[in-house]
């Protein structure tokens, strides 16, 4: 499985997803996550890629929204989808990818 862009592979993940998701497409506040989600009594942000784990693939608002997230205790993940892969990750080192609960892996 290859996707060419982020809405490829929101297609392919949502129905993997548990709980109740949304795809955000907003342009205000800069960096919103793609994606928000509600599961097992909590909220979850998701920001999609499509290419090679790499931190230089995010823009610095996502980076700023996401060590919020992480600040604070909310469930943040980035997801790139790679050679056929979904990898997720909760920190902006992409050496381990993860995998949520909220994901059914096939």
């Amino acid at each position: 499985m290859t996707w060419k862009d982020e809405i490829e592979l929101w297609d392919y993940q949502f129905p993997r997803l548990r709980g109740w998701w949304r795809r955000l497409e907003a342009a205000q506040p800069d960096g919103l996550p793609d994606s928000l989600g509600l599961w097992n009594g909590q909220t979850h942000w998701l920001e999609r890629k499509v290419g090679k784990p790499a931190k230089s693939a995010l823009r610095p608002k996502q980076i700023e929204f996401g060590l919020e997230c992480m600040r604070r205790g909310v469930s943040y993940h980035v997801c790139f989808g790679y050679k056929g892969e979904v990898l997720f990750f909760t920190t902006f080192v992409f050496d381990t990818p993860v995998t949520p609960r909220f994901w059914v892996a096939t």
